[in-house]
């Protein structure tokens, strides 16, 4: 249990028990539903912390007393609005009571004095108003919210009497307190069914999402703030390209991956990749030389930052690992740093640590490519000589690491039972913080949340200054459902190392999926600033705007990135943007090329599928509608989002199967933007248009984009109506 100052709120349905005294249990079961729906995103966007729900009343934390207060009146002006789009329906009345003071947290709970402070002003707060103690009304930004003094006030169970303060409404037709109608609708990241792609390549290098929720009762223990850590300064390895026959690819790998991580080492330096390397502030010069003497195939390498003492060694490939240590001891050096104190281990047998420096190499090339047979070839390799390799730590962590990165890809729980003695290895009092970071990745996607949390922890304290540590263990909180623990430690990584483009797209990836698309945007312009020649980086803009429904700037960002590599996400990308622009050869030539390098992509081929049905190419696109049914056919299971679309490719041949498979994804998963809007497109074929609008409302309360909807050819048909004009821009129409 620890304490710590919150702005707490407490939000109830005015009048709930006379309410539901006068409806069915079916009625009440769907207000409450109303009532949590509507409020969530909005809790959501403002950083929210939704402590417990108590049937008609939500208990709600928030570190920022301005953030509550807005939330505050976005919650009311939500329902306000829901009331205005759907008059027959009971409206839901409110009441909004705040306290800023110390809590106890445990146990996902919140416990003290200023809980129950709280619990008291809701009490006297009349319906439809938003009620703050003093304390919050002299701790928030008072420019960004009006309020007005009501009064003293002699609550329950306190002896003095206390200045309660009330939110200022604003004069009709506004909603009560302020809010933009556009605000209101979720903004949280949905998965766009012609926009397949978007967003797909958010983070570079850092693995898959985890696939586990907790299996334990979780309590973060976070770090404690850092002060600010100088400018992450990356150093480029200038190495030639090198013959194979006299310096082995696995060796080239093994020489250039021990100066890397030599680097890391190095507090404020980290090493350059791609597309760092133009901008590194450094660069260490690698030379490999072959000679016949004295002896056939000599290999010399040399390697020196400039202004420092170089290191020049003769390469004997039966001595592979007692060198690499010497380069990565020297290289620390040049960069001013001290070379990290291992555990000495027993030499490996030279054959031995050529096959785990094969298996290693191959490794990073399959994390590149996300290559599932790649990956298990990897734990093949490392099989082989079991009993060797056991006794090997930096194998035993790439077994640990293949096989966590095999379950990313699979999701075949065997794959983690196969590593877990691998990954146990890596514990205890000799580990390193590579070690950690790897150990903590592993139970990450075991659901292991604590032990994750302490692992990463670990690689913290033995690598202070890494950014890299810090993002892994925000994610780890993203995971868990922690939003604000996470966005605490992504500020910290960003704050420790400023311009370090992996923290900082991580923290602009979490902004974009948590709708903070602003935010998302700023922080994406920041990666693109330190990596000006990234077609990933660039694509991710690109997809923030998409979402934000900026089409134009969206498509000019995508197009900048296929500039720099034509990459078929970005192809995608920029053909769906064609699409909804009505600009269909332009959709079908992107769409086609992406094909070229995804061909058995089933989305891209319905995608190309419905824009040659737009161009009046009907066979063509009853050809690539076959193809993604029969691709889809080859998966042992569909999840609710897959039956939708296998749903709208069968539409177009069989509507009746088409309205059954939908049923069903909607059975199995009815609070998915895409879903509903697949649907809606059903309906209108269908010919139900009153059914199709009832699809578009579920589709935009889900988080659907208002501004795609709009320019959707196949709503056309409802796009010229009154009520979906309202639905699209709520103001329009009044």
């Amino acid at each position: 249990m620890h304490t710590e100052n919150l702005t707490i709120l407490f939000v109830d349905i005015a009048g709930f028990t006379a309410t539901t005294n006068r409806q069915s249990r079916r009625q009440n079961a769907s207000l409450l539903q109303n009532f949590e729906s509507l409020l969530k995103p909005q809790i959501k966007k403002f950083s929210g912390q939704l402590v417990k729900s108590i049937g008609d009343a939500l208990l709600l934390t928030f570190r920022s007393p301005t953030d509550a207060m807005l939330c505050a009146c976005r919650m009311q002006d939500r329902l306000a609005l829901h009331h205005q789009q759907h008059p027959d329906e009971q409206p839901i009345v409110i009441r909004i009571a705040a306290h800023l003071g110390e809590v106890r947290t445990a146990r996902h709970d919140i416990f003290g004095e200023a809980v129950n402070l709280a619990s008291r002003i809701e009490a006297v707060t009349p319906p439809g108003e938003i009620y703050l103690s003093e304390a919050v009304f002299l701790a928030m930004n008072k420019t960004e919210v009006q309020v007005t003094e009501v009064g003293l006030f002699q609550l329950e169970g306190f002896s003095h009497a206390l200045h309660l303060y009330q939110v200022c409404h604003c004069a009709p037709p506004a909603l009560p307190f302020g809010s933009h109608s556009a605000d209101l609708l979720p903004v949280s990241q949905p998965a766009l069914q012609r926009g397949a792609f978007v967003a797909t390549a958010l983070l570079l290098c850092a693995g898959l999402s985890w696939w586990f929720w907790p299996q334990q009762e979780f309590q973060p223990n976070l770090p404690a703030q850092l002060a600010p850590a100088k400018a992450a300064r990356y150093v480029a390895v200038d190495a030639p390209a090198l013959d194979e026959v006299a310096f082995s690819a696995e060796q080239q790998f093994g020489l250039v991956n021990a100066v890397h991580q030599a680097i890391e080492q190095v507090p404020g330096y980290y090493p350059a990749d791609q597309q760092t390397a133009p901008q590194a502030a450094e660069r260490i010069r690698l030379q490999v030389s072959t000679a016949v003497y004295p002896r056939p195939n000599t290999v010399t390498v040399h390697f020196q930052k400039a202004g420092v003492a170089g290191l020049t060694l003769e390469w004997h490939a039966d001595q592979t690992e007692a060198l690499l240590q010497k380069v990565s001891q020297s290289v620390v050096r040049q960069l001013g740093g001290q070379p990290e104190t291992a555990q000495p281990q027993r030499q490996l047998d030279p054959a031995i640590f050529q096959l785990w420096l094969k298996a290693e190499y191959q490794l990073s090339t399959a994390r590149q490519k996300n290559e599932l047979a790649a990956v298990q070839t990897v734990l093949q390799l490392l099989d082989q000589d079991g009993a060797a390799l056991e006794q090997y730590r930096p194998a035993q962590r790439s077994k640990c690491s293949a096989g966590t990165l095999l379950f990313q890809l699979s999701q075949q729980p065997a794959a983690l039972e196969q590593i877990h003695a691998a990954c146990q290895a890596l514990t205890g009092p000799t580990a390193t913080a590579a070690d950690w970071l790897v150990y903590g990745q592993y139970q990450s996607v075991r659901g292991e949340f604590n032990s994750a949390e302490q692992a990463l922890q670990q690689a913290i304290a033995l690598r202070p200054g890494s950014a890299t540590a810090y993002t892994e263990l925000a994610r780890l909180y993203q995971a868990a459902n922690l939003p604000l623990e996470a966005e605490r430690v992504y500020q910290q990584a960003v704050l420790m190392q400023p311009d370090h483009w992996y923290a900082l797209q991580a923290l602009a990836v979490f902004q974009l999926e948590r709708g903070y698309l602003d935010s998302a945007v700023a922080n994406f312009k920041k990666v693109i600033a330190l990596l000006p020649q990234s077609a990933n980086a660039l694509t991710n803009l690109g997809s923030a705007y998409l979402l934000q429904g900026q089409i134009q700037a969206a498509a000019d960002t995508y197009q900048a990135a296929l500039e720099l590599s034509a990459e078929a996400s970005t192809q995608a990308n920029l053909a769906t943007i064609y699409y909804y622009l009505g600009r269909m050869p332009d959709a079908i030539r992107l769409y086609q090329q992406a094909l070229l390098q995804l061909p058995d992509k089933f989305e891209l081929h319905g995608n190309i599928a419905d824009a040659y049905r737009q161009s009046g190419a009907s066979a063509d696109a009853s050809r690539h509608y076959a193809q993604a049914l029969q691709l889809l056919s080859r998966q042992l299971r569909l999840d609710p989002r897959e039956l939708a679309l296998q749903a709208h490719y069968l539409s177009h041949s069989d509507l009746q199967q088409a309205s059954s498979v939908m049923a069903n994804a909607l059975t199995q998963d009815s609070k998915n933007a895409e879903i509903w809007l697949l649907d809606a497109m059903l309906q209108v074929r269908l010919g139900q248009p009153a059914a199709g609008m009832t699809s578009v409302r579920q589709a935009l309360q889900y988080g659907f984009p208002a501004k795609l909807l709009a320019v959707e050819p196949d709503l056309a048909t409802l796009s010229t109506k009154t009520e979906f004009q309202k639905l699209i821009n709520p103001t329009t129409g009044r």
